[in-house]
């Protein structure tokens, strides 16, 4: 090999890492990459607290405080998906003391109850006409119409005071009062 060809092989080599070098130290100057110069022993760590779970926090708050927190968390859906429903309804069977209101001619029985968190309540429609259930605000209740001796089951995850209607007898307001879980 010819002394031209050595030293244009070097060159080009020479040129390769020059070139990079230069660029590597205008990507980091640019504050790409972070790199540690030195370490500060005296630099105090911020821990990050661990994200409460939802189900932590139904425990430890009311309805309306988890709200304010998580709203796109807080639903209290009303049952009509067919999966849903099985599920509820296995829930249902194995809750021994499932609350039970009756809605009989105009009247609630009873018309003010206190359950646990997590607690089902079950509405029962023994009128002779339909009625629909429906809790303050439009939060949640039936929102369907609830046949003659047919019933709506919901479910109470949070702690708080649950004030609801029956649309047929604006007159008749219950409340579910709901207290922490064991």
């Amino acid at each position: 090999m010819s002394k031209s060809k050595g030293l244009i092989i070097v060159l080009t080599i020479l040129t390769f890492v020059v070139l990079t070098a230069l660029g590597l130290f205008i990507y980091y100057s640019q504050g790409n990459i972070n790199l540690p110069l030195k370490t500060d022993t005296n630099k105090k760590i911020q821990v990050q607290q661990p994200k409460v779970s939802l189900e932590q926090k139904i425990k430890q708050n009311t309805y309306q405080e988890i709200q304010k927190e998580e709203p796109a968390e807080v639903i209290n859906p009303n049952i009509s998906d067919p999966e849903q429903r099985k599920v509820l309804d296995k829930t249902i069977t194995r809750q021994s003391d499932n609350k039970v209101v009756r809605v009989e001619n105009g009247k609630l029985i009873p018309d003010k109850i206190t359950i646990l968190q997590k607690d089902i309540v079950t509405w029962k429609n023994f009128s002779d006409s339909e009625i629909t259930i429906v809790g303050e605000n439009e939060e949640w209740g039936s929102f369907l119409s609830i046949e003659p001796n047919k019933s709506f089951s919901q479910e109470f995850s949070f702690m708080g005071t649950y004030t609801y209607t029956v649309t047929e007898y604006p007159d008749l307001t219950g409340e579910i009062i709901v207290v922490k879980g064991e």
